[in-house]
């Protein structure tokens, strides 16, 4: 088999792996919740991870979709800024949103009556600004086409 064959072969075996390993874990997670937490505290749950779902998809779009796009189309030293750019405003973004969070916190547990949801959202900011640099990282190595990484 050709080097650059094999090579995305192997590439997608781990993105193929990684897929699984999130449905599996993710299977695996709501069993357990399901098992674990009654029903209000399973809906502020779903309302958290509904929540967490959409920022991150606002994420993906802003800054994963980009640097992948662009740093795959400029020399080192444009690539270098792009990079950089894009850590800052992801950092940023996360930053924002972790303040916007905690002013609405409590109305929106309120509004959804929620109340675990406040204890979820408290959990979520510091976590948020710590992702935004495991997942610039990770953009990184998906636009370099390192793929066992992100595995």
């Amino acid at each position: 088999m050709p080097k650059k064959q094999s090579y995305w072969i192997q590439s997608g075996k781990f993105t193929l792996l990684e897929r699984f390993s999130v449905l599996i874990f993710g299977v695996f997670t709501f069993i357990l919740l399901v098992r674990i937490l009654g029903k209000e505290q399973y809906g502020a749950w779903m309302l958290f991870i509904s929540l967490a779902t959409l920022l991150e998809t606002a994420r993906n779009g802003f800054f994963k979709n980009p640097l992948i796009r662009f740093s795959n189309t400029e020399n080192e030293t444009e690539k270098s800024l792009i990079q950089s750019t894009s850590l800052v405003l992801n950092i940023l973004f996360s930053i924002g949103i972790s303040i916007i969070l905690a002013i609405i916190a409590n109305p929106l547990a309120e509004a959804w009556q929620a109340p675990e949801l406040v204890e979820l959202l408290y959990i979520f900011i510091p976590t948020s600004i710590i992702l935004a640099l495991f997942f610039h990282f990770d953009y990184i190595q998906r636009a370099n086409f390192q793929f066992f990484g992100p595995f």
